[in-house]
């Protein structure tokens, strides 16, 4: 039986955006407490990086990846936050490697603390409220993640000081990391090719001193499509930087087969492997979690690593959409790709589009353009969808719509070469031919009217 495995090691490692404004609280901002120096101690601080997590998984197969931990030095700076409420006491201070370690001293009793690392400028007064509603905004995933981002770390406690303190505080990469690891198997056909690799359903928000949640009314963040079709790749890796998406696990989910886009949590992350058989494209998804079949959470400071294994297509795993896309002239008992054939002086041909388990809603149009061959003055291409009366004149550059939702659509083409008064049947007329989805993913196809070109 065909079929496609996926060997999962899961390795446990901004601009900031006011979410939500929030009134100020009447807290007064001080280098040094007002109340009397017997109820002070001194308080120590230090500052670290938390460990990347390592989360096991039960794969016999993860033993590939050599599971370190991974220590990335100290802040650059921190933005530091202390709030003893009962003393109605708030301190803030913008730190650097100059004034780091720094003492402070605080009242006693329960304080509230709350770190920003490696933001690169002083953030000022805030409250516990309007710390708690910061979170990173991202637009572009090429900018404002790293490397091109700083590695914004973050970290809160609360802690009980009744004498003197030293503090050793390890704040978090507000960040995931996702690296992947693709391999086509030897058995799969020679003509298969890994086109390309997206994430889908990140966050473009994500809260540093909360969990991140994506739903209905969140943004998310578009991943560029970095095609890898004119480069024959069997084999690829690649990595991405990712913000936290909680979901809520699914226990009834107990085999990874079972991850499917109608079982899984509708907002849970995933990546689409897209790859190229026989001139047809088949996306595998892959949901991201911790190696448990049930969970669907990708958490900050976790370097998640997977090695993909794709064995074949096989049409009962449902985690495998399929889309064929066929450009053909002549009839069904004799048919040939990629030429449009000379008809009553029309070269006429037919654009199929067959998807299986392809995302409801996710629209394929296409454009055209002329690349080669004798155009006379008053040549036309003109197009019939299935559901069109007639034909319609296309221009070059022009997109239309051809395909939505599963199943089969035809689209018939007429490409009239006139120069008002004679329509020549020449054979060297050669066009590409471009298909894009919503997502951005484009194809290009030749065709063209030259009968040396029949297959």
């Amino acid at each position: 039986m065909q079929r496609f495995l996926i060997f999962i090691t899961v390795l446990g490692t901004l601009w900031l955006c006011a979410c939500q404004k929030t009134e100020p609280e009447e807290l007064r901002f001080q280098p040094s407490p007002s109340v009397p120096e017997a109820r002070t101690v001194p308080l120590q601080l230090s500052f670290g990086v938390v460990e990347q997590r390592i989360v096991d998984t039960d794969d016999p197969y993860d033993d590939t990846i050599p599971k370190t931990r991974v220590v990335n030095g100290r802040p650059d700076n921190v933005n530091l936050y202390i709030f003893n409420e009962t003393a109605e006491y708030a301190y803030h201070a913008y730190l650097t490697k100059s004034s780091l370690p720094p003492t402070v001293a605080v009242p006693k009793g329960a304080c509230r603390i709350y770190c920003i690392g490696n933001l690169g400028y002083d953030m000022g007064e805030q409250t516990p409220a309007q710390l708690t509603q910061f979170c990173f905004q991202a637009a572009d995933p090429e900018k404002d993640f790293p490397p091109r981002h700083a590695t914004l770390l973050s970290q809160k406690l609360e802690v009980t000081i009744d004498r003197q303190t030293t503090l050793d505080i390890e704040l978090e990469r507000i960040f995931v990391l996702l690296s992947v690891n693709i391999k086509l198997d030897k058995t799969l056909d020679s003509d298969a090719r890994i086109l390309h690799v997206v994430p889908y359903n990140i966050p473009a928000k994500n809260m540093l001193f909360a969990e991140n949640r994506l739903g209905g009314s969140g943004e998310v963040v578009a991943y560029p499509i970095n095609d890898k079709s004119g480069s024959s790749l069997r084999s690829y890796y690649t990595s991405f930087y990712l913000l936290e998406n909680i979901q809520n696990p699914v226990p009834t989910i107990t085999d990874y087969r079972d991850r499917t886009a109608v079982l899984s949590p509708r907002y849970a992350a995933y990546v689409v492997v897209r790859v190229e058989i026989r001139g047809n494209l088949f996306d595998y998804r892959i949901y991201l979690g911790n190696g448990d079949p049930s969970d669907f959470s990708i958490r900050r400071n976790n370097h998640y690593q997977y090695i993909i294994t794709i064995f074949g297509t096989n049409s009962s795993d449902y985690r495998i959409s399929k889309t064929q896309v066929t450009f053909w002239s002549g009839h069904d008992e004799e048919r040939y790709r990629n030429t449009l054939a000379w008809k009553a002086g029309a070269a006429c041909g037919k654009l199929q589009i067959l998807t299986e388990r392809f995302d409801t809603g996710n629209e394929i149009q296409v454009s055209y353009k002329k690349v080669s061959g004798t155009f006379k003055s008053q040549w036309q291409m003109q197009y019939k969808r299935s559901k069109d009366s007639e034909y319609k004149n296309w221009q070059p550059g022009e997109w239309i719509t051809v395909h939505d939702g599963n199943g089969l659509s035809n689209t018939f083409l007429k490409f009239i070469n006139s120069d008002g008064e004679t329509r020549w049947q020449t054979v060297n007329n050669y066009f590409t031919f471009t298909l894009r989805d919503e997502r951005g993913a484009t194809y290009n196809y030749t065709v063209s009217t030259n009968p040396s070109d029949l297959t």
